[in-house]
């Protein structure tokens, strides 16, 4: 053979090889992205799942929060937060065993994690009752104040608290005994400073009357009392830079939240809770003895679920002064019959008792006390806001104009009696669990102009036994 058939033929060779490698290249490009995209999509989906769980727990729906948990682990086997959220079912619930058995799944799936194995030690607690009660009398039991803290016993406090220990500050979790009537917070626990109070760590403390906080909390968590339905006053000290959402939710008995005058990020008046300059008000206690509330006209803004849960009021009375309101703002207000805005008003506007925005293209919330039975959206609708009928149980039927564009997410939850409904195509986007629990719901067609499903956009629709899918359906979450 020749030299230049030699190098002719090692040049293919090398071409070959060279192709090769460039294919395999691709290939392994394409694999890495196709399973980076799945798992990217799979941690959102399971991020938003746990939410929704939290919020069943919260709304003590166990059962919707104990099925929201169980789906995600059949997602991700290995999140511990589902993990947690079905122990706290179970634990709410007194369903110990059931509680021991998904610790020890998680255990299999992430070894005896620092959470894990204080969720089981507050199993025992719950389980065996081995921690001593504290339970002091209520009779004469002073309403606390920010100014008069009562000092804890800094010997025997740190029993009654769980609690972690992060860059030297303590951050309080919970309690171990959720009978307790009164609950002082140490400054410190250990020599370090009590720093914050956790998301949801007296959730669920129905018989708290009184609680003391310390002049070192900074923040409070969301949640934090939510459904500590018997606790009466609160005191915000000074040092609180941080309420979160949902707070006092549920607090049925509560009648004023007292800020320290020298807090720089909050204030009260009349017992209601609003930033330091009243532009926004954050939550109306619900034991207020309220039917009738108007918002005063300095406030610019409502938070998420400032109203919430006060079901004694029958109307609220919006100022030309608000220009943003919250998420669930005016949640499970059982009571609540009308929505009034002031005419003036450049953001929002009335419509028989319901919450529009100012030109009358989106219904922003339906007051559960209205009690409608059969409603008919008004022509020129584009948006259902988000919970905007959620929790009307009343209603049976809803008409939907052609001019709809968009559902937003949870519109129709808890609408356990909607029985039916129709969704025109001129509808493109549907929010995740728009329907969810609507149990009555027995047949649904999803229209051509829709091209992805949600998740859990039928959760909990029991009766549900026809849903028609067009073929412009590319994705189902």
């Amino acid at each position: 053979m020749s030299e230049e058939v030699k190098v002719e033929s090692k040049h293919k060779l090398n071409k070959k090889f060279l192709l090769f490698a460039i294919i395999g290249i691709v290939i392994v490009t394409i694999i890495a992205i196709v399973s980076i995209v799945p798992t990217s999509v799979r941690a959102k989906e399971v991020k938003e799942q746990l939410s929704l769980g939290d919020k069943y727990l919260s709304e003590l729906n166990y059962e919707q929060a104990e099925a929201t948990y169980l789906a995600i682990l059949k997602i991700d086997p290995k999140c511990e937060d589902a993990y947690i959220g079905l122990a706290n079912v179970y634990i709410a619930t007194e369903q110990y065993e059931q509680a021991e058995e998904i610790l020890r799944k998680a255990e299999e799936q992430l070894g005896e994690t620092k959470v894990i194995k204080e969720k089981r030690e507050e199993l025992e607690r719950k389980r065996k009752g081995q921690e001593e009660k504290l339970k002091p009398t209520v009779t004469n039991t002073p309403i606390p104040t920010v100014t008069d803290t009562p000092k804890p016993n800094q010997e025997t406090a740190e029993e009654y608290f769980e609690y972690t220990i992060q860059n030297e500050e303590v951050i309080i979790t919970g309690i171990t005994d959720n009978s307790l009537i009164e609950i002082i917070i140490p400054e410190k626990i250990q020599g370090y400073l009590v720093t914050s109070i956790d998301d949801n760590a007296f959730m669920f403390c129905d018989n708290l009357v009184s609680v003391s906080i310390p002049n070192s909390v900074i923040s409070i968590g969301s949640g934090t009392f939510q459904h500590c339905s018997n606790l009466l006053s609160i005191g915000i000290p000074s040092s609180v830079t941080s309420i979160g959402t949902a707070t006092f939710v549920f607090c049925d008995n509560l009648m004023e939240i007292l800020v320290d005058e020298n807090n720089e990020w909050y204030s009260s008046l009349d017992g209601v809770l609003y930033d330091k300059q009243k532009k926004s008000i954050l939550c109306l206690p619900a034991g207020k003895n309220i039917e009738n509330y108007i918002i005063p006209n300095e406030v610019e803004s409502i938070g998420d679920t400032a109203f919430t849960s006060c079901s004694k009021l029958l109307s609220i009375s919006i100022p030309n002064s608000v220009m943003s309101i919250g998420d669930d703002a005016f949640g499970w207000c059982s009571s609540l019959k009308e929505i009034l805005v002031d005419e003036s008003n450049e953001r929002y506007s009335l419509l028989d008792g319901a919450l529009y925005d100012k030109q009358k293209k989106s219904i922003l919330c339906m007051p559960i006390g209205k009690n409608i039975k059969n409603y008919v959206i008004p022509n020129g609708i584009e948006t259902i806001g988000n919970l905007a009928f959620s929790d009307c149980s009343n209603l049976l039927s809803i008409s939907i104009p052609s001019s709809l564009i968009n559902i937003g997410y949870m519109s129709f939850d808890g609408c356990s009696n909607l029985s039916s409904i129709i969704i025109p195509n001129s509808v493109k986007s549907i929010g995740y669990s728009a329907f969810a629990n609507c149990s009555s719901l027995s047949s649904i067609t999803i229209p051509d102009s829709i091209t992805n499903i949600e998740y859990n956009t039928f959760f909990g629709c029991s009766s549900l036994n026809s849903i028609i899918i067009s073929n412009s359906v590319i994705s189902i979450e």
